[in-house]
């Protein structure tokens, strides 16, 4: 019995261990609570930047937002916030000792570089991401509530936030209007969704709608939900074939139908090649049949080539001999000249012996 409860009480000291504390190498760290980051920012010293960081739940899945940096003798995972004066190089990163906590890799560590009280950049980590501050402090903020986490974000979309540093290009500001986007897609608290379809469907510049709509999509079944019915209203045309390709990178259990009808259908011969392009994929062998009709139905050489390169992605058992009978018996020109680059690329026997049978001059 003792053994066992020896277990618990180590399993529970480690559940509490601050991962701030770990997390951090070269550099400070000033701790504080904190319920308002707007009011955390004015509050930094204005005489040299600094970071602000904290903590919120992640949704669940594989999410390592850590860097690797690699060369000959060495591989080093972490952060490099900045380098600090007269350094280059990867992180320097000293491997964490003593335990781990049991939660890490869970969080969401939001981080953003403070210059005058207000934001010049703005990156995201999980919290067992080890970062070298490169000399700088970095305020660490405790108890910030995920809906002040994004609210805070959601400020950070807008072109003409206050919070934004006002010297920075338009194309730093936007930078971070998409790095706003995507922590908020990693939040888990659900009013992430929320601000994502609002996003998506404002008047926000196209590639920031863009964005949010690929986010949205890929979150849940809901934000996957959301996005089709989009697609079927939308009347900015590249947002359009935005969302399309947002559902083509899905894969719930409508996605393939989804995207086969639209390329059976639609009026876009883009959103068609797009949607019988990842359609591929996500059906995968089953689907042979249907891209193989939609390239001898459609009308638009374009969607052929696009349904093509489709079959290309798949595996070779299931890609060389489709491509082969395309290459050799398609009426259209288009399509054998995508089926014979497709095959080019392959390093299967059977492909190798079709281009040799070409090279020699036999079909």
């Amino acid at each position: 019995m003792k053994p066992f409860t020896a277990v618990v009480l180590s399993l529970a000291a480690l559940a509490a261990v601050p991962i701030a504390q770990q997390q951090v190498q070269n550099g400070r760290v000033e701790r504080r609570q904190a319920a308002s980051i707007d009011r955390e920012l004015g509050a930094v010293p204005s005489a040299e930047p600094a970071w602000i960081a904290w903590r919120v739940p992640m949704i669940e899945g594989r999410r390592d937002l850590c860097s690797w940096y690699v060369d000959d003798s060495n591989a080093t995972r972490g952060f490099l916030a900045e380098h600090a004066p007269g350094s280059s190089g990867p992180p320097q990163i000293t491997p964490p000792t003593g335990p781990v906590p049991l939660e890490a890799g869970t969080g969401l560590v939001t981080l953003v570089r403070v210059v005058e009280g207000r934001v010049e950049r703005l990156r995201t980590v999980t919290d067992d991401c080890p970062i070298d501050a490169g000399g700088r402090t970095i305020h660490w903020l405790d108890g910030v509530a995920p809906a002040e986490g994004l609210k805070f974000l959601d400020g950070l979309t807008r072109p003409t936030s206050p919070a934004i540093l006002d010297r920075i290009t338009g194309d730093a500001r936007r930078s971070i209007a998409t790095s706003a986007i995507g922590a908020i897609a990693l939040h888990h608290d659900p009013a992430a969704e929320t601000i994502l379809l609002r996003l998506a469907t404002g008047d926000s510049e196209t590639t920031l709608r863009r964005q949010a709509g690929t986010r949205l999509a890929s979150r849940s079944q809901r934000g996957f939900d959301e996005i089709r019915k989009l697609v079927a209203t939308e009347q900015n045309q590249s947002v359009r074939r935005g969302f399309v390709t947002a559902l083509g990178q899905t894969r719930f259990a409508a996605t393939a139908e989804t995207l086969l009808t639209l390329a059976r259908g639609d009026a876009d011969a883009t959103v068609r090649g797009d949607a019988i392009y990842y359609y591929a994929s996500a059906a995968g062998p089953a689907g042979v049949p249907n891209v193989l009709a939609v390239i001898q139905n459609d009308t638009d050489d374009r969607v052929k080539a696009r349904a093509v390169q489709g079959l290309a992605t798949l595996p070779d058992a299931d890609r060389i001999e489709p491509l082969i009978t395309l290459a050799r018996t398609s009426a259209n020109a288009a399509v054998r000249k995508q089926a014979v680059t497709a095959l080019s690329h392959a390093k299967d026997p059977r492909a190798f012996a079709f281009i040799e049978s070409i090279l020699k001059g036999n079909r």
